[in-house]
């Protein structure tokens, strides 16, 4: 316990048989250093710099030294890490994180507002930085938690291509000749895997007609039978000797075209005609064309059936099967009410 020692205050804490004494310039700050240190030997963390209390941890170090602990090993470490080093930019890595108040956090989220970023967007950057300051907070560098807000996301329209998109898209590549861009579209679209996917495919995953995917972050690991199309693009491929499957493909270069035929198709003013809405278009055919839930969830690699149940709207008859089973259990009631006034 934090005990007077002449003007100063000095906080004293007994480690691994070792004394640790501080001086601090108040009671506040050393009680705020001996419950940091407590917290940190119960974690089994390293007992904090004296220094962090008085002159005030610096935000970008604290991201730093705290990022392994909150987010090391997670899937989307890597996505994570960006959005931090963005963050850590914004407010300055020197900035004292206890400084960083409600005031602070709302300028963010209105400069995030006015580079473009969707709800969706907004919410994963407030729930990283809450993370980082309810570690601060448990650390005892912050007193008071800033004020966040979290953005109710609404299912907008799922954008799929269409039969005729699909068909000028593809026309548009050929008139072109890129036949890599064409051909690539082609095994996205007929397999639903993520662009990412496709380029990690090692051609021992493909055996006969089926491929799969194994080392997706994103998605389970699935072995499909390729639908004709997607087949048809990996007799193309094979025949351009690549080291793998769509290796000879340039991530950056195939955007870059995808755009430029999107424009020429007369879609430029369409911001979700994109190549990930080829994805979209896989899952929303499957389930438009009758196929269950849990075979959609299944083929595309989704982890939750909740993402697959973004598509559920778009099945078939679902609310017309509701009613008939509704109206059926309404005949039998009055069948059953018949019998029994005939009974009585």
């Amino acid at each position: 316990m934090a005990g007077k020692r002449g003007n100063k205050w000095q906080a004293r804490l007994r480690a691994r048989d070792k004394y640790h004494r501080y001086t601090f310039d108040t009671l506040k700050e050393a009680e705020a250093w001996e419950a940091s240190a407590r917290l940190a030997l119960e974690r089994g963390e390293a007992i904090p710099d004296p220094l962090m209390v008085t002159t005030g941890y610096a935000f970008g170090k604290f991201v730093s030294d705290t990022f392994v602990l909150l987010w090391g090993g997670t899937r989307n470490e890597a996505s994570v890490m960006r959005l931090c080093n963005a963050m850590v930019k914004h407010f300055g890595h020197d900035t004292p994180i206890h400084s960083l108040d409600t005031l602070a956090y709302d300028g963010w989220m209105m400069e995030c507002k006015r580079q473009g970023n969707s709800d969706g967007t907004l919410n994963r950057k407030t729930s990283a930085f809450s993370r980082i300051m309810k570690k601060a907070k448990a650390q005892g560098y912050v007193d008071t938690l800033p004020e966040t807000t979290w953005r109710r996301e609404l299912q907008g329209r799922l954008r799929w291509v269409t039969e005729d998109e699909e068909r000028r898209l593809m026309q548009t590549f050929d008139l072109w000749g890129m036949d890599s861009e064409m051909w690539f579209s082609t095994f996205l679209l007929y397999t639903g895997c993520r662009d990412s996917d496709a380029k990690r495919l090692e051609w021992s995953d493909i055996q006969g007609n089926k491929v799969s995917f194994f080392n997706s972050k994103n998605d389970m690991p699935r072995t499909l039978p390729m639908p004709r199309k997607a087949q048809d693009a990996i007799r193309w491929a094979r025949q351009q000797g690549w080291e793998r499957p769509w290796s000879g493909v340039k991530y950056n270069t195939y955007v870059k075209h995808f755009q430029r035929a999107k424009y020429h198709m007369g879609l430029g003013d369409d911001p979700q005609f994109i190549p990930y809405a080829l994805r979209h278009t896989c899952a929303s055919r499957l389930v438009q064309r009758g196929v269950d839930l849990r075979r959609v969830r299944d083929w595309m690699g989704h982890k939750s059936i909740k993402t697959t149940m973004g598509y559920a709207h778009l099945a078939p008859g679902d609310l017309e099967v509701a009613t008939e089973a509704l109206e059926d259990t309404q005949n039998n009631l009055r069948v059953v009410a018949q019998a029994a006034k005939n009974n009585g």
